[in-house]
């Protein structure tokens, strides 16, 4: 079964179609991809969640938001494994996992790239230099001789 993850949908009972749900920004929302019945929520931030993104191994899901933390997200049962920030982080707008799924990159409004040992929780690296805010970034840790 393949499933599809928002923000801003308000908790409430299952099955709620879509047109039916009202918008809260805090709240990541779960559901099928053959249908338009919503599944699940589960909190994700105190403020604006401004990014979603899978694991390339489907276990897990990374939020990012305005109230400068990332969440890890079990895929399984939307139980929170981990939650992560640091005092100089601002407001989190994007991230990307490495192909094995063990390390994620960041980017904030500090204009700092972090990348994240996902199994300690700790910031293994800064790419600083950006004068301004960071707001998207991608990550390619695969060699390119491999495509042709």
């Amino acid at each position: 079964m393949k499933i599809v993850i928002e923000f801003n949908v308000r908790q409430t009972e299952n099955p709620v179609p879509i047109e039916e749900l009202n918008c809260l920004n805090e709240t990541i929302c779960v559901f099928k991809s053959d249908s338009s019945c919503f599944q699940a929520t589960t909190q994700a931030h105190s403020s604006y969640g401004l990014k979603v993104e899978f694991s390339p191994d489907s276990t897990t899901v990374v939020t990012c938001g305005a109230d400068c933390k990332i969440n890890v997200i079990k895929t399984a049962d939307l139980s929170s494994i981990a939650t992560h920030s640091l005092p100089s982080m601002k407001w989190v707008w994007d991230c990307a996992f490495s192909a094995d799924s063990n390390f994620l990159v960041t980017a904030s409004s500090d204009g700092t790239a972090r990348l994240w040992n996902l199994s300690t929780g700790e910031a293994i690296r800064q790419y600083q230099g950006n004068q301004k805010p960071l707001t998207c970034l991608a990550f390619r840790d695969r060699s390119l001789d491999n495509y042709h």
